[in-house]
């Protein structure tokens, strides 16, 4: 490794420094060839790490198993057709929740953004709420509803109205008065 030398104004003599990086430069593209080994990196390591553990017998494979004994899970799970199954009644019930979700938080984030007098009113109790985890709503959500589809969309409705009432709120918040006065 090359070192630059730096003249210095207190000692007068030169400053042994290592040269700049493309690695640390803030806010500036990295070369192509990095940016693709970086993300080769991010994905490779946490496998290998993953191989290393559950190859090593510290770890039951119960509790983890190892990399190829997935891949064949996946693998026979795609050929009986029960992964397409249940991949298609998954996103039915996370779309489902959003949509509820969305259905209710965008006029309400509208309304809480647009009026103080809205905001002042709903705020305190959406801000409180949105603290609970949407777990502990599991058991009051089995014994309402069963076990049947509707706790699972409501679980998925609970854990996104709250964060994306507040979310769209705060956009709508800051939106300049010039701005919404010009639309009337």
């Amino acid at each position: 490794m090359e070192l630059e030398y730096l003249n210095s104004s207190d000692s007068g003599r030169p400053q042994k420094m290592l040269p700049a990086t493309v690695f640390w430069r803030i806010s500036e593209d990295i070369p192509k060839p990095l940016t693709w080994a970086l993300m080769a990196l991010s994905v490779g390591v946490p496998f290998g790490v993953w191989w290393l553990v559950s190859n090593s017998g510290f770890v039951q494979p119960l509790f983890l198993p190892a990399p190829a004994q997935v891949w064949e899970a996946l693998a026979r799970l795609w050929q009986n057709g029960s992964l397409q199954t249940d991949t298609v009644f998954s996103l039915f019930r996370v779309l489902s929740g959003f949509l509820l979700a969305a259905a209710i938080s965008i006029p309400l984030g509208i309304l809480m953004g647009a009026f103080a007098s809205i905001r002042s009113l709903t705020e305190p109790i959406i801000a409180l709420v949105r603290y609970m985890p949407a777990p502990a709503f599991i058991p009051l959500l089995i014994l309402y509803f069963g076990l049947g589809e509707l706790p699972k969309i409501l679980l998925i409705f609970i854990g996104t109205l709250f964060f994306n009432t507040l979310m769209i709120m705060d956009a709508v918040k800051f939106v300049p008065k010039d701005l919404i006065e010009t639309t009337y």
